[in-house]
């Protein structure tokens, strides 16, 4: 029963081939697909924070230390 719980969490978390903490399919619809509006560059780096911020809560969603909270709060900071 172990293995069948690991496997699902390993297909949760998705695939991260270059090991940056976002499912390589998250950032490849944010690089090529995610509508942007007058600053494309900064606007996929707020998107890729909030993606690794919101993969946090996959990883650790007792959320200890809260350092998933502080993630999500310095990725929604660099919104305004």
């Amino acid at each position: 029963m172990e293995n069948i719980y690991k496997s699902i969490f390993i297909l949760v978390l998705g695939v991260d081939v270059n090991n940056n903490g976002v499912r390589d399919e998250v950032e490849r619809w944010i690089y090529k697909e995610m509508p942007t509006y007058h600053h494309s560059k900064i606007e996929r780096v707020i998107a890729m924070q909030q993606a690794k911020a919101y993969q946090m809560t996959l990883i650790d969603p007792t959320n200890k230390e809260d350092k998933v909270v502080n993630a999500i709060h310095k990725s929604s900071d660099c919104c305004y």
